[in-house]
């Protein structure tokens, strides 16, 4: 297909998609999301393909949003911790614990070196993720699908068919920034995503009920700050990757968020516990509690950035030198490496 079409409204704007949903909404809402895709683009190599995204920056981050409305459902997560992984990660039977028990012993630092050393000696593979479809395979299967229809050339100069091929496009593009970028966030790598702020309690204030996952992507920063870590991202230059270290780095990327949630963990309990009051003082302490998360979340926000920057030059790259296909459907059996 030709990179030179004009933005095209998605045929489904007559019902546009809002960036807050009611209701929790599990991953980086609108915002971040917007942000991570605006911020990816400044550091798209191939000048010609990155006017492209720009230009139809509105229709793909359309079908970015689209994900968390339309799609709900495992392939937004990984849950790395989930019963059938407990033997490969160190975590043994709930043993009926209470809920911040388990907690405890979930993402104590003892089992947090222990996976650590671990994946070290043999970072994750494949055969460790959970069964079924997770934000790893979803960030697979979107890649495929935005590489096979932007290398699809329709030569016969059929009008309406090079339409449905760019449709095509921009619908795979928006789902593979939505998981790339779901992949780096920690809670999703966890199948305990959402404690609370504070444990249950007849004390507890309702503000306090919240979970975690809600407060980070809905208070931990505003739009300014976004903006911000998204252009301290660019200073870096994000990782080349080919066709044979994409699995491997997304894996690698997945492994991080999950060791990730232990540090939200550990900083979360140092706050309430150094605070005596934080439930008679619930504002005061979420103040406390942002400024000892935005750090932690802000380097796996800047990560997602650069992977996605990453994976859109990738792209590009494979679908530029496929010179031999430019006739045909490009065949995606070339990303089919091993674990």
């Amino acid at each position: 297909m030709r990179l030179d079409e004009t933005n095209q409204t998605h045929p489904y704007f007559i019902m546009p998609l809002p960036f807050t949903t009611t209701g929790p909404s599990f991953g980086w809402q609108g915002p971040q999301h917007a942000a991570l895709n605006q911020g990816a683009l400044g550091s798209v190599e191939d000048k010609q393909f990155a006017n492209y995204l720009a230009k139809n920056q509105g229709t793909i981050q359309w079908h970015d949003n689209a994900q968390d409305t339309l799609h709900k459902g495992p392939g937004h997560f990984a849950n790395l911790d989930a019963p059938s992984n407990t033997s490969q990660l160190g975590l043994g039977a709930d043993n009926g614990k209470t809920p911040w028990d388990m907690l405890y012993a979930v993402f104590s630092p003892k089992r947090q070196a222990w996976l650590t050393q671990q994946w070290q000696g043999t970072p994750l593979q494949e055969a460790d993720l959970p069964t079924g479809t997770t934000v790893y395979d979803s960030a697979i299967e979107q890649f495929n699908a935005a590489l096979e229809a932007l290398t699809t050339v329709h030569s016969n100069g059929d009008a309406q068919q090079e339409r449905i091929t760019h449709q095509n496009a921009v619908q795979a593009l928006g789902a593979l920034s939505h998981y790339v970028t779901d992949l780096h966030m920690p809670l999703h790598a966890t199948r305990f995503f959402n404690w609370t702020l504070a444990p249950a309690s007849a004390q507890r204030p309702e503000s306090l009920a919240t979970g975690i996952h809600e407060f980070v992507e809905g208070e931990l920063f505003t739009a300014d700050e976004l903006v911000q870590l998204a252009q301290q991202a660019r200073l870096q230059s994000p990782p080349p990757l080919t066709s044979a270290t994409l699995k491997p780095y997304l894996r690698k990327q997945l492994m991080a968020s999950y060791l990730t949630s232990f540090e939200l963990f550990a900083a979360q309990q140092k706050v309430f516990h150094q605070m005596p009051q934080a439930l008679q003082q619930p504002e005061r302490y979420k103040a406390q509690l942002k400024q000892a998360l935005k750090p932690i979340v802000a380097k796996r926000y800047q990560e997602g950035q650069r992977t996605l920057a990453a994976v859109y030059n990738l792209l590009w790259h494979e679908a530029k030198t496929a010179e031999a296909l430019r006739t045909q459907p490009l065949s995606t059996s070339s990303l089919n490496v091993s674990a």
